[in-house]
């Protein structure tokens, strides 16, 4: 009896200790999940921020065009403009030209607002302090009055200021409809220099926690913010839970075994995911930009007129034609994560030849191939009397240059064996099948098992030497089997294969 009860206070100190122990370990694993799902929010706000502010500036911009011209055509057409409010001309020496008497009820509320800064007699001086500058010698520059944002634009020249005041109303109500929440997890919300709420975005579910990421919308429209809300209580843990999983814990050392080996589990899974988002987002960014710097850099070196040569301007031009080609593609194939994510992927089958299909693919990969000394080499096996087929060309050209850019980039061999990518396209009366080799490493039984997850990459590091956002093979076996057919991957003595197989209708044999 004695041994059983020296036992029995063994096995509850045991429980004890292992309870507390699991609930620590809980706690630390909770903490750390939160952690990252709130650097995943972070990053889907900064995303939103971006957008807002490329569409703001796109909008000042389109207000902006208004004042170019002689200015009795800028009177007429700046002051009938949604995103204009008012319309000033100021000028050295004279001060305020326009508006004059007589003036209406906004354009004296106008100069009661601005009369500080109209009444200076250095406004050039002063409009060139400003922050917003462009290099087209306009000026953007934001006026507090009575706690509220005022937004003027402007144009600087021979002395002479002549400039716009932006309606922020109308400039709310063409941003707002364009915008869309980054994630259906969380509440996004735009707040003005009040606090007062613009807009919202995101989970319907009501919610009553506070903000969990805060942003300032500084560069467009100081004093505003974007806020992100957690509905869903995945950033917060309650002590309630704590305590209960506690309590079960304590009174059985299987029971708080099991329970601390599920709820880790479940938290090593919410790790994974919002490691997953996180790593996504990032790779969406980094992929944007590159593109996106190319352009811009290559569009102000020709917009300044910096390059004199026509060959070289052509070549410049190419340069922004293909990374506009490369960010359609990023953003069409996030598109189209987005909808087989949804299940509203749609299909569009018509009659699609397969040699007008490869011809395609094989122009679009000429470049990638020589960048990579690769060769393409295609090999057509059709027993038909011709070789179309029924099926959705786009999602078949898609998934097909998926596989093949995939193949240059990564089914690269051991020196000194040529790079060489192989097509086998096989047409059956009631089956097609395509197969794309490299002679490449491989890939190893682990990797193999995941290549078609979505946001798995073998190499998810930014420094990879060819980036990518990990759902190009979600997406091909995706729209493959909104086709009614398989994508696949077999290994090979040497390198690698995947096998796209469609079922086709009966069809008549040669």
């Amino acid at each position: 009896m004695r041994d059983v009860r020296i036992g029995f206070w063994i096995l509850l100190a045991a429980t004890f200790v292992i309870g507390v122990a699991a609930i620590i370990a809980m706690r630390d694993l909770r903490l750390t999940s939160q952690r990252k799902l709130v650097d995943s929010l972070n990053l889907h706000a900064q995303v939103m921020i971006n957008d807002i502010n490329g569409q703001v500036n796109t909008l000042k911009a389109e207000a902006l065009k208004q004042i170019d011209g002689d200015w009795f055509e800028v009177e007429n057409k700046a002051s009938n403009h949604p995103l204009v409010r008012n319309v000033f001309h100021w000028q050295e020496g004279r001060g305020l030209i326009y508006p004059i008497q007589p003036m209406s009820s906004e354009q004296h509320r106008f100069l009661t607002r601005f009369d500080r800064l109209f009444s200076s007699s250095d406004l050039v001086g002063r409009l060139n302090q400003s922050e917003t500058v462009t290099p087209d010698s306009s000026h953007w520059l934001t006026w507090f009055w009575e706690d509220k944002l005022y937004v003027l634009g402007c144009q600087v020249k021979d002395g002479k200021v002549i400039g716009v005041e932006l309606e922020l109303a109308m400039v709310m109500a063409r941003l707002l409809p364009q915008l869309e929440a980054p994630t259906k997890y969380a509440i996004f919300r735009i707040l003005d220099d009040k606090g007062q709420v613009v807009g919202i975005w995101g989970s319907t579910q009501a919610s009553t926690s506070s903000a969990v990421v805060q942003l300032p919308l500084t560069s467009t429209l100081p004093h505003w913010t974007l806020e992100v809300l957690d509905p869903l209580g995945l950033t917060s843990w309650s002590i309630w839970a704590q305590l209960a999983t506690g309590f079960w814990v304590f009174l059985t050392l299987t029971a708080i075994v099991a329970s601390g080996w599920h709820l880790s589990v479940r938290a090593r899974v919410a790790l994974v995911e919002a490691s997953q988002r996180s790593n996504f987002v990032s790779n969406v960014s980094h992929e944007l930009k590159t593109p996106l710097t190319s352009i811009r850099m290559y569009a102000e070196l020709l917009s300044e007129n910096r390059v004199k040569d026509e060959a070289q301007q052509k070549k410049y031009l190419g340069v922004i034609v293909d990374e506009a080609h490369r960010l359609t593609r990023l953003v069409n194939n996030v598109l189209t994560f987005s909808r087989l994510d949804k299940g509203k992927q749609p299909v569009n089958k018509t009659s699609v030849s397969l040699s007008d299909l490869i011809a395609r693919i094989q122009l679009h990969a000429q470049p990638l191939l020589e960048d990579q000394a690769c060769e393409l080499q295609v090999v057509m096996d059709v027993i038909l009397e011709d070789d179309e087929i029924e099926s959705d060309a786009d999602a078949l050209e898609q998934v097909l240059w998926n596989l093949i850019d995939n193949a240059i980039k990564y089914g690269r061999p051991e020196r000194p064996k040529p790079h060489l990518v192989k097509l086998y396209v096989n047409l059956q009366p009631t089956m097609l099948e395509m197969r794309v080799e490299d002679q490449g490493p491989g890939l190893s039984a682990e990797i193999a098992k995941h290549v078609f997850d979505a946001f798995y990459r073998a190499d998810n590091q930014l420094a990879s030497p060819f980036a990518g956002t990990g759902i190009g093979l979600a997406i091909a076996r995706g729209l493959m089997r909104e086709l009614g057919g398989e994508l696949s991957y077999k290994e090979l003595d040497i390198g690698g294969c995947f096998v796209l197989s469609l079922p086709l209708g009966t069809r008549v044999a040669k």
